[in-house]
This record gives C-alpha cells, structure tokens and sequence, in this order.
C-alpha cells in the first residue's frame, strides 16, 4: 500500500510484515547482499539493544541537524557495515520479531546500477515457495486478459 512504500524502510518492513501475517503467509524472501541470514540476525538482535539506542541518542546531541534514520545509519554502519539491501533486510528481521512468518535471504549478484547509475531491476531473485491460503494464490486465467 501507498503509504508504507512512501515511508522509511522501517515503516515499509512493518507494513510488508503485517499484510503477510495477516494473510498467513509463512516465510519472507528477501534480497540481501551478503545473504548471511545468521549475521544479519545477530545485527538485528544488537539494533534493539538499549547500549545501541544510547549510541544513537548520543550522535543526535553531536549532530543536532541529522534525521534518527541517518544518524541509525551512521552508528550502525560503524559497528556492522552493511549495504543497502541488508539494511532492508534488518527491518525485515526487526518486523519479524514475535512473528512465526520465517526469513529467507536471497544473495544478490550483479551490478547494483547500470553504466547510466540507473537502478537495474532484472536481478529479482527467484521467488522462494511459500505457504499460502489457496484463495490468495493468483490463477493463470486471472492473470491473462
């Protein structure tokens, strides 16, 4: 929905995750550029911990002109620097928390842009089988026109 893809990466994760629940999907696939689920898990866990949230409040004092969402950035990439598909997937795990829906990462390869610095989209991951009630499953008949 609009307003979530107009929003933080934050804000989009938990809008993402709460139409999966609500549909009862099962896993979440996700592009990542390390693809290390297990890092980006434990980075999750450190990203909620009261010592980083401490850190963050500190480099808003020192930088009083910066967004939360800049100055998380630049505390957290201190620590674990990351790309910018992981940091997405880092809302994603932090959305999933107290969540059965399941994190998959998905290694992305190839050029981030292409020679123009223009996004390159043909890189979509293949999609991971999911668990879906069959009414929300799309028919090939619905698809075609």
């Amino acid at each position: 929905p609009l307003p979530w893809c107009l929003a933080s990466a934050a804000y989009f994760a938990n809008g993402a995750v709460a139409i999966l629940k609500a549909l009862r999907i099962t896993h979440l696939s996700f592009g990542s550029e390390s693809g290390d689920l297990d890092r980006l898990m434990k980075i999750s866990e450190h990203l909620s911990e009261n010592s980083f949230q401490n850190e963050i409040r500190h480099f808003l004092k020192q930088n009083p002109n910066m967004s939360y969402p800049s100055a998380r950035k630049a505390v957290f990439g201190a620590s674990f620097p990351v790309q910018s598909n992981d940091l997405l997937a880092l809302e994603y795990l932090q959305a999933l928390k107290d969540s059965s829906v399941q994190p998959l990462a998905v290694k992305r390869t190839g050029k981030q842009h292409d020679e123009r610095g223009e996004a390159v989209y043909s890189r979509l991951p293949k999609f991971a089988a999911v668990s879906c009630p069959e009414q929300f499953v799309p028919r090939i008949s619905m698809l075609k026109k």
